[in-house]
């Protein structure tokens, strides 16, 4: 019969084959730790606040001579007046150079003309306007 085909008599697996052979599994490792702190960088306490190059190369006084300060010379002392104008200057002083008279120039009559006025040129006179000749209109 057709029933008892589906009713089966055992246990029934609900896993597959692929899946039982790579399934998640539980993998190996290391404990996991972590780190101590380091007590380098906490040091012992005292701290020296020269570097080796401040305490090599500190200030030092240098060993000197005395300065010794000069009496003024009689080199520089003059008796009398001196004079200050150079040969260049006494050749070449400024002197008053020659010049013509300055003209201003008349005005010329040109423009002004004589009252006369003549409205029109010469083109406009020859070429005007006129009345032209016609013949008559024969019909």
């Amino acid at each position: 019969k057709d029933s008892d085909i589906l009713r089966g008599d055992g246990s029934f697996l609900s896993e597959t084959e692929k899946q039982r052979e790579f399934g998640a599994k539980q993998g190996e490792r290391f404990d996991a730790k972590k780190p101590k702190d380091s007590d380098i960088l906490r040091g012992d306490g005292t701290f020296m606040s020269e570097t080796e190059k401040q305490r090599e190369y500190q200030a030092k006084s240098g060993e000197r001579y005395d300065m010794v300060k000069r009496g003024e010379s009689d080199l520089w002392t003059t008796d009398g007046t001196m004079d200050d104008t150079t040969v260049n200057k006494s050749e070449y002083a400024a002197k008053q150079g020659e010049r013509y008279e300055m003209r201003r120039p008349r005005d010329s009559d040109l423009f002004r003309g004589d009252g006369n006025f003549v409205g029109e040129t010469e083109k406009q006179r020859e070429y005007g306007a006129k009345q032209g000749e016609r013949y008559d209109a024969v019909k």
